[in-house]
């Protein structure tokens, strides 16, 4: 039985150390609205330039327009960009996001929360020039 004990010892210590060692590296990986961001391919219409966020190879190449989000927080709160990524609400022109949301509500949490935090103000001829430098890398 003093066998028995002492393995049931050590291997209930391997456990609660691993518990203890995963608890303080988890965070260390959360992901962050840019992870997001990128892992949804956002980058394929959209830029954040403040960010270092270029659009993806493909739509530069096929020059898709390209809206940069460096100041969606500048007028957009959280819960607007959730609603709009959703698409249920419309912006000021009628238009509604072009493809509803498909990741979870925990990662729309993250990114409406992040591109609200998004407030420099980069003027529409500074993204047009960076927009178009990029354009001509991938000739």
């Amino acid at each position: 039985m003093k066998g028995i004990k002492c393995h049931y010892e050590k291997l209930q210590t391997f456990v609660l150390s691993g518990l203890l060692f995963v608890s303080f590296i988890l965070p260390a990986y959360a992901k962050t609205g840019k992870d997001i961001f990128i892992e949804n391919k956002c980058n394929k219409c959209h830029s954040i330039k403040s960010q270092g966020i270029e659009p993806t190879e493909e739509s530069l190449k096929k020059k898709k327009k390209i809206t940069d989000l460096s100041g969606a927080g500048i007028e957009r709160k959280s819960d607007w960009i959730k609603k709009f990524l959703k698409k249920e609400v419309a912006n000021e022109e009628g238009e509604k996001h072009k493809e509803k949301w498909k990741g979870s509500e925990e990662d729309l949490d993250i990114i409406s929360k992040w591109l609200e935090e998004q407030k420099t103000k980069i003027s529409d001829e500074e993204i047009k020039s960076w927009i178009e430098e990029l354009q001509k890398k991938v000739k």
